[in-house]
């Protein structure tokens, strides 16, 4: 896997994948320039450039990633689980690893794992939404997991992120279309039944949904826990409990 570093306009962070960039000196030359123009115009102010964490509009605009472009060698790959699915199992996963009595805000979620905050919020409404997070109001408030991680699938976490995208294949019945007879009146073998390609990729995208609704968010929970030292997962717990009696002597 490439490097992963911040996107110098959204602020996207190491842990982000779809950050992918190369550092250079303000006086240096950007090889990513070329095909990501707008995302290299403050090269001068950033030692950092991304080659497309964001997405940059016609008019110029910022928009949050969508996607999770990786760039390898010269060509540019689009996940079909991108920055919000991931975005969204860190998050999830980050609740889950905090004190029981903790509830982060989304500042403290966003701050914690480096992603952009504006973003987040919007990611913690849609999984609100999908019955994965309660939020309680107020200073003192904060994010808490909804369910128990055992019963939060993988799936669940990321059916709610991608929200209304569509089945992992668009099949455009590309089959009717032939040199060899006018595309007004395609023999009737020709589109009869399910497009053969179409049939291997729906049973490719069943496939994919059982094996995600087979992992939990305790099951990633434990591999995190199982990798990591006593001592980091210590400084989680601590990082966010510091942050919410922060907010509660602010409030007090």
């Amino acid at each position: 896997m490439p490097t992963a570093w911040p996107c110098h306009r959204c602020q996207v962070a190491t842990s982000c994948a779809c950050s992918q960039a190369k550092s250079t000196t303000p006086e240096g030359s950007d090889p990513l320039r070329e095909s990501f123009p707008k995302c290299a115009t403050t090269l001068a102010r950033k030692t950092t450039v991304a080659a497309s964490c964001c997405d940059v509009n016609a008019t110029g605009d910022l928009r949050a990633p969508e996607h999770n472009c990786v760039r390898i060698g010269r060509s540019l790959t689009t996940a079909f689980y991108g920055a919000r699915v991931e975005y969204a199992l860190h998050t999830l996963l980050n609740l889950s690893l905090v004190h029981a009595g903790a509830a982060p805000s989304a500042t403290e979620l966003a701050e914690f794992q480096q992603l952009p905050l504006m973003y987040v919020r919007k990611l913690l409404t849609q999984l609100e939404k999908a019955g994965l997070v309660t939020a309680t109001e107020g200073v003192r408030g904060g994010w808490r997991l909804a369910r128990d991680p055992n019963s939060i699938s993988v799936l669940e976490i990321a059916e709610a992120a991608r929200g209304n995208e569509g089945p992992l294949f668009q099949c455009q019945e590309i089959r009717a279309r032939c040199a060899l007879w006018p595309r007004s009146d395609p023999p009737r073998q020709a589109v009869t039944g399910v497009c053969s390609i179409h049939a291997v990729m729906i049973a490719a995208g069943a496939a994919m949904r059982r094996e995600l609704a087979s992992h939990t968010l305790a099951d990633l929970n434990a591999r995190v826990r199982a990798k990591s030292s006593r001592a980091w997962r210590a400084d989680v717990e601590s990082w966010f409990a510091d942050r919410y009696k922060r907010r509660r002597r602010r409030s007090a």
